[in-house]
């Protein structure tokens, strides 16, 4: 591979990984918990190869940024 296209091929990984941090503080400051919640599951289940999730509640409270209390509700929310 040219150095040219290797360049190329880091600067497009650059902007991609951009826009997507981007996008992540923009659905952090406007979105509810349950949208970001959404938003990071749909993530978390492209990177994988099946379609079961396992995590903890402390893991998607840090990944959230929420405390246990709005995972709780959330539960509530979601199973109904």
């Amino acid at each position: 591979m040219a150095h040219s296209e290797f360049q190329r091929l880091l600067l497009r990984y650059t902007q991609a990984l951009i826009t997507q941090i981007s996008q992540t503080a923009v659905c952090n400051r406007l979105h509810s918990v349950e949208q970001q919640l959404c938003r990071w599951l749909l993530l978390s289940h492209d990177r994988v190869d099946t379609d079961e999730l396992i995590m903890t509640q402390e893991l998607i409270a840090d990944m959230l940024g929420c405390g246990a209390r709005a995972l709780l509700w959330l539960r509530v929310t979601f199973r109904t």
